[in-house]
C-alpha cells in the first residue's frame, strides 16, 4: 500500500531503508545524516533507500507529477571531496516512472547490468542496499547531489543478497571480454 505525501519546504522525508537483518523499514531520518558531495567526489555509493512516493508541481506542469526521492550514502571516498562526506547521506528527486529513457529506470538499469525493457516489471524497492562506485555531480546550482547511471563503473556494482541481475541477451559466455574492469573497492565489505 502506497501513501501520497505532499512536498513541504525543509521536510525530512522518510526513507525505505534495510534494517540490519536486510528487511525494508521506514525510518525517518536525522536531518545531520545529510551532505551534499562536491562534483566530481569518487567512492563506493550505497542506494540506501527511496521514498514513498508523493506529488510535485513545477513552473512547467500544472498538472501533480508523482516523484520519490532516492537516497545514496557515500560509503567510502576515493578521493579527497569524497572523503568529506564519508558516511553522509544525498537525495535526488526522481519521477515514479520507471522506463529506458527515465531516470529511476536508467539507474535500475545501470544497476542491475541490462537495460530494463517495456512490459517488465520491476521493484526499485529490491535494489535498496546495492552499492557502487560512481564519481558523483550536482545541480547548476551546487545545491543537490546527482549521480549519473552512465557514470556507475563497470564491474563495481554489489546487488543485495536475494537480488540477481537478468541474464543479458547470448549471455552465458562470461568474460568473453577477457575480465571486467578492476574494482578499486574490492578488498572492503
Amino acid at each position: 500500500m502506497s501513501r501520497t505525501l505532499t512536498v513541504s519546504t525543509g521536510a525530512v522525508t522518510p526513507m525505505l531503508r534495510r534494517d540490519a537483518a536486510g528487511r525494508l523499514a521506514m525510518v525517518e531520518p536525522e536531518g545531520g545524516e545529510y551532505a551534499t558531495p562536491l562534483r566530481g567526489s569518487r567512492g563506493r555509493l550505497e542506494l540506501s533507500g527511496i521514498s514513498e512516493v508523493f506529488e510535485m508541481t513545477s513552473q512547467f506542469k500544472p498538472d501533480p507529477v508523482e516523484k520519490i526521492r532516492v537516497e545514496y550514502r557515500m560509503a567510502k571516498g576515493a578521493n579527497a571531496s569524497a572523503r568529506q562526506v564519508e558516511g553522509m547521506r544525498f537525495t535526488e528527486i526522481m519521477t515514479w516512472t520507471m522506463g529506458p529513457k527515465s531516470s529511476l529506470g536508467r539507474l535500475v538499469g545501470a544497476l542491475r547490468g541490462a537495460p530494463v525493457q517495456p512490459g517488465e516489471r520491476i521493484d526499485p524497492d529490491d535494489y535498496i542496499g546495492t552499492t557502487f562506485v560512481c564519481t558523483t555531480t550536482t545541480s547548476d546550482d551546487g545545491k543537490w547531489g546527482r549521480v549519473n547511471p552512465d557514470a556507475i563503473e563497470a564491474g563495481s556494482v554489489r546487488l543485495p543478497a536475494g537480488v540477481a541481475a537478468p541474464a543479458a541477451p547470448g549471455d552465458g559466455d562470461a568474460g568473453e571480454d577477457g575480465g571486467e574492469e578492476e574494482d578499486p573497492f574490492a578488498d572492503e565489505v
